[in-house]
């Protein structure tokens, strides 16, 4: 299990520094395990069409700026589409 963390047009910085723009219909993901697996850090992107399953819930939410968002902690997903942006 992966975890999108930037979508088509976000930007992340890489170990070497530089920033990278996400491209169109691919996301970058992220796992908490990286030891034992890979995600878009060592793999690259990973295209839209590649991914399968679905939201069912929100597990946690947070943001730098105010911490944890409670009111959307263990709620259903605004829209389960992995292309739009949820709504904060």
């Amino acid at each position: 299990v992966k975890r999108v963390t930037a979508i088509e047009g976000d930007s992340v910085t890489g170990a070497d520094g530089k920033i990278v723009i996400i491209p169109a219909n691919e996301v970058f993901v992220l796992n908490d395990n990286p030891e034992v697996s890979d995600d878009s850090r060592t793999q690259g992107f990973v295209a839209l069409s590649d991914i399968e399953g679905s939201v069912k819930f929100i597990w946690f939410s947070s943001s730098k700026e105010s911490g944890a968002r409670w009111n959307r902690i263990l709620k259903l997903p605004a829209s389960a589409s992995i292309s739009s942006r949820p709504t904060y």
